[in-house]
């Protein structure tokens, strides 16, 4: 069974999937949205969300996303509460939950890392599990790979923190060559 209604598309495509399968409610704009099931899902960008599953109240996949932008969100398969704008932002989130990436790249690379604020290109960009990382500025925490409740303010604030915890650094290049443990 194959049910379809109320889906605006613009340059936008509906798939349906075999067996039981619907979409409803979705606002695409140059994407596909795959009916399984999928609703309430808002896709905006080049390969925003391309790979959707399933959940109800969705800007893409999951729950309660927003993903806006070329290949924003484009590998969520099951992270919840997650918004990304920019070209890339989010691209590589598989599971993560509650993260806010805005600008290019940023939070690129995240896999599961969850409740981080990436704000400015390529801020977070290399983080894949970090987790309560606050990041805003150009290239803030562009290299932090797995290091978890950070805060950097600035342009290149913590930009080779790769594994440290527990940093607060604030202003421009703040911090950009520490590697270490809660300075």
């Amino acid at each position: 069974m194959h049910l379809f209604y109320r889906n605006l598309l613009a340059a936008g495509l509906v798939l349906a999937g075999t067996g039981a399968s619907w979409a409803q409610n979705n606002l695409v704009i140059t994407g596909p949205v795959s009916a399984t099931p999928s609703k309430n899902n808002t896709l905006i960008g080049l390969q925003a969300g391309v790979n959707i599953l399933t959940g109800p109240v969705n800007s893409v996949i999951g729950s309660e996303n927003t993903f806006i932008g070329n290949q924003a969100g484009r590998d969520n398969g099951q992270g919840y509460h997650n918004t990304f704008v920019g070209s890339l932002a989010g691209e590589s989130n598989t599971s993560g939950n509650y993260n806010t990436f805005v600008g290019k790249d940023a939070g690129s690379n995240t896999t599961t890392g969850g409740a981080n604020t990436f704000m400015g290109t390529t801020s977070g960009s290399i983080n894949t599990t970090g987790n309560g990382n606050s990041f805003f500025g150009y290239q803030s925490g562009g290299t932090n790979l797995t290091g978890v409740f950070n805060t950097f303010m600035g342009s290149s604030a913590g930009l080779y923190n790769y594994l440290g915890n527990y940093n607060t650094f604030q202003g421009s290049s703040a911090g950009q060559y520490t590697h270490s443990y809660g300075i």
